[in-house]
């Protein structure tokens, strides 16, 4: 048969040397280093474990990686590139596998890793006679360990690093189930809505003094009006009223709005779905025979800030 055929197999790979993986921010985003333990051509590295968002990164020879808000990957997608070879398309189906949450209760990975993948010096199952093309390659999983970026620095924080989860606000009100906190995953619905999302920043950079915040939002909410806010905990304003607002959306939050809650670590957003406008609900005479979609759905919500860690902290 044609195509690409996997199989499972358990096998014990031997290391030359400690595998680490270390990152820092700075003004363009995360930087680190990636000591691949002796494994051989390492490369399709992603970023992922603490908000929905994904990122690729860019790897150099000497095992420096970096990656920059534009390079977070689109919902779904598993690289940033316009074309990819018969490798990455596979490789791509195995990165889908592997961060499908259904049957699971929690997103995979559970903490902030670095995947990548690697040639692998082991012999595997020998199928096929010689016209069968056969890769022996590893995916490798491995936690980041964050360092702090040096104080008083400008840095960019892109949004795969800064978690979000939805909580109940001041008054005990917008603990959403549209947003499913273990998955971090979105789910769609009919109904109205308010969700309150508190976004937590790494503690490597705390104390952080805000300077730019930048939210992407991309909704489908046709004939309803969306309202974003923005704040503290106890206090939010609101940042941005779109009507039936289709497709992504870019959204500046006020520093000023978020600063002293920033300086705790946290930041607060509300999002504000209404009904459907009255005029577009289906009337009464309407050819029953088409279907109207009712439902409205986020895909993608996700913080990228800049400012600066201003202390020491014990």
């Amino acid at each position: 048969p044609d195509g690409i055929l996997t199989f499972s197999e358990r096998s014990l790979e031997s290391l030359q040397r400690p595998l680490s993986v270390t990152a820092t921010f700075d003004e363009d985003g995360v930087t680190g280093t990636l000591e691949s333990g002796g494994l051989t051509e390492p490369g399709e590295l992603i970023v992922a474990g603490m908000s929905p968002d994904r990122m690729s990164l860019t790897l150099d020879s000497a095992g420096h990686f970096r990656g920059t808000p534009q390079n977070v990957l689109a919902v779904g997608n598993f690289s940033d590139r316009t074309w990819v070879s018969q490798q990455q398309h596979g490789r791509a189906e195995i990165y889908g596998s592997v961060f499908d949450n259904t049957g699971h209760d929690q997103a995979f990975p559970a903490v902030a890793s670095l995947l990548f993948w690697a040639q692998s010096n082991r012999e595997m199952l020998d199928i096929g006679g010689s016209d069968v093309r056969r890769e022996r390659s590893l995916l490798i999983v491995h936690p980041l360990r964050m360092e702090r970026p040096e104080i008083g620095r400008r840095i960019t924080i892109p949004s795969p690093f800064i978690s979000l989860r939805t909580v109940p606000d001041s008054k005990g009100h917008g603990f959403s189930s549209i947003y499913d906190n273990g998955k971090r995953q979105w789910s769609k619905t009919e109904a109205s809505s308010r969700s309150f999302m508190q976004f937590q920043i790494p503690a490597v950079c705390l104390p952080f003094e805000v300077d730019t915040a930048e939210l992407e939002l991309f909704i489908r909410a046709g004939s309803r009006t969306v309202t974003v806010s923005a704040g503290s905990f106890e206090s939010q304003a609101t940042v941005s009223k779109m009507d039936s607002p289709l497709g992504a959306q870019s959204i500046s939050i006020p520093a000023d709005l978020i600063r002293e809650s920033c300086r705790e670590g946290k930041l607060y957003v509300a999002l504000n779905v209404s009904d459907l406008d009255e005029v577009q609900k289906v009337n009464d005479d309407e050819d029953l025979s088409q279907t109207q979609n009712d439902y409205w759905e986020i895909s993608r919500l996700g913080l990228t800030l800049t400012g600066r860690r201003t202390a020491e902290v014990p």
